[in-house]
């Protein structure tokens, strides 16, 4: 996951996925505050380099010293091989879902 209008990324484990969020735990000290704006990519541990969903914009909603849970706006889907950590941080990736 990366803030929206940056290209830093940061590594997280998925410990809980629904219908509008994802909770995450972060490889190091969490980052993120509460309204930060940000991209997620999730892949299947069966398939670690490929792409579940290329998740698009979302809002951290709440965040502890190692874990954020984000709350997911709007997606989009990216070609096999892509990957939304190659678009550009101030590329538009508001396609609604």
């Amino acid at each position: 996951m990366r803030r929206d209008d940056s290209d830093e990324a940061y590594p997280a484990l998925t410990v809980n996925i629904g219908s509008s969020g994802l909770l995450l735990k972060l490889m190091g000290a969490c980052p993120f505050e509460i309204g930060d704006r940000v991209v997620c990519e999730v892949a299947l541990p069966d398939c670690p380099n490929e792409a579940l969903t290329k998740w698009g914009v979302g809002h951290v909603v709440r965040v502890d010293e190692t874990r954020t849970a984000i709350e997911l706006r709007s997606g989009i889907f990216v070609s096999d091989g892509d990957s939304l950590f190659d678009l550009p941080a101030d590329s538009n990736t508001s396609n609604s879902c």
